[in-house]
């Protein structure tokens, strides 16, 4: 076996490893978090049921005339303890959709799955990155489109691989240009009957048209070296091959910068 082929095989393994053990992180993570959540979420609906309780307890002290401009004082402050409640179930509903999101991009199985909605993957990559991509301005068109069989984990840590990079270019053309702002766009559409088609673009400097060859390459990167082992593309590339895809890159005539291309099977054919 050539060295190169054995520093990627190598650095492949690596990879695996390492994304093995944070996928083992992140899953004992969501389930320490599930039990809190529950006791919170269990807290926060006895807490409702006594909070009306006194609310009805109160209309019926109230009820004589003399003792309305109490009612209203006291029924104000139970209008901002009922705001205060849909605060926190606004906040446990997100910290549970947060942690849902967490649990299906760590799982580390090479199961397909039949029935994926890539309107649900994006969506839970949305929540994952969303630190990233509220640095810039991001917008998505889906599509209606049938659900497709694929490795849910998997193509949704291709969909996070291409965000990343997207929210990486425009950094770093921001760090040129102040007034710089970036632009996001994500589309899930059905190219034919049986394919799907993934784009994510952006306004950034684009990918030179003679290094668009390279750029699936192992190891090869335009980042700096701090930030990453240029494996990205590699594995995304891959993964997209296993599933009967194809993944491409080219210049977005919307947006001016890189645009990324993945379309995949609705239906996986077995080979014979």
């Amino acid at each position: 076996m050539p060295d190169d082929e054995i520093i990627l095989t190598t650095s492949q393994f690596l990879q695996v490893e390492k994304l093995s053990l944070l996928g083992a992180m992140l899953a004992g993570i969501t389930h320490e978090i599930n039990n809190p959540l529950n006791y919170v979420s269990m807290a926060k609906d006895s807490l409702k049921d006594e909070l009306k309780d006194l609310d009805k307890t109160l209309q019926i002290l109230t009820e004589d005339p003399e003792a309305e401009e109490i009612r209203i004082k006291f029924q104000q402050k139970f209008d901002k303890l009922y705001t205060l409640l849909s605060d926190i179930e606004m906040g446990l509903m997100k910290v549970s959709t947060i942690n849902s999101s967490m649990r299906n991009y760590s799982r580390f199985d090479q199961l397909i799955d039949e029935n994926v909605a890539l309107k649900e993957i994006l969506e839970e990559t949305e929540i994952i990155l969303a630190n990233k991509l509220k640095r810039f301005t991001y917008s998505k068109y889906i599509d209606s489109i049938p659900a497709v069989a694929c490795n849910r984990s998997q193509i949704s840590q291709v969909i996070a691989n291409l965000l990343t990079n997207a929210c990486d270019s425009l950094t770093e053309k921001k760090g040129k240009e102040s007034s710089f702002n970036g632009q996001i766009r994500a589309k899930i559409f059905l190219l034919r009957e049986d394919i799907v088609r993934i784009q994510v673009e952006d306004n950034g400097d684009g990918i030179k048209l003679e290094i668009r060859d390279k750029i699936f390459e192992p190891f090869f990167t335009t980042k700096s070296k701090s930030d990453g082992m240029g494996l990205g593309l590699t594995i995304s590339m891959n993964i997209v091959k296993n599933h009967k895809g194809n993944i491409s890159v080219s210049h977005s005539e919307d947006l001016g910068g890189a645009k990324f291309i993945i379309d995949l099977p609705v239906r996986l054919t077995q080979e014979k």
